[in-house]
């Protein structure tokens, strides 16, 4: 008697959970889940880890917004939120890079700071410095868009005055190419697109 009753209790509680008192519920698919987006952006982002001495001393994700970035993140944030993208909208007429970067010590995490690190991007021979260097403090915002993003992380958008370039595939060969240099006083890293 105890075990039907116990059985009745969970059946109850189970089938409580599951139903809603809403009609219809759609639910958003994970960046891994949407196979238009992630082909976009596979293409767009680099990530680096740099280990010394079998520790961690920072990751960074970068992710270039090239124009076909920027349509698949147009096209993602319409079907999430069902509005237009108003997100990184300066990196239309400037090469913007979105970077998340994580560090042991989170004092050497601030991409603003020239004493910690040195910014540069390359792109046809030429060497530029960062118009911009914007810290993005709304993590909820871009989570839906960007790995590596968490507690522990900070976020920055780079602008660069250069047009954006098209996006590199990295299967094919491209007839542009850019890249994104960090220095740090840790390691110098590259990321190539």
């Amino acid at each position: 008697m105890p075990r039907l009753l116990i059985l009745l209790i969970l059946s109850f509680l189970g089938s409580a959970c599951i139903q809603s008192t809403e009609d219809h519920i759609d639910l958003h698919p994970a960046i891994s889940d949407d196979s238009r987006y992630l082909e976009a952006y596979d293409q767009a982002t680099v990530e680096v880890e740099v280990i010394q001495d079998f520790e961690t001393r920072f990751i960074v994700h970068a992710t270039i917004l090239s124009k076909e970035f920027r349509k698949a993140l147009g096209e993602r944030y319409q079907e999430l939120f069902n509005e237009v993208q108003p997100v990184l909208s300066e990196s239309t007429e400037n090469t913007g890079v979105f970077v998340s970067v994580f560090h042991r010590n989170e004092e050497n995490s601030d991409l603003r700071d020239p004493n910690l690190w040195t910014i540069q991007f390359e792109k046809g021979g030429e060497l530029l410095r960062p118009l911009k260097v914007e810290r993005l403090r709304e993590k909820e915002r871009f989570q839906p868009f960007f790995r590596g993003i968490n507690v522990w992380s900070k976020e920055y958008l780079l602008l660069f005055k250069t047009p954006p370039p098209s996006v590199v595939d990295k299967k094919l060969q491209t007839i542009e190419t850019a890249k994104l240099i960090l220095s740090s006083q840790d390691a110098r890293v590259y990321f190539r697109w």
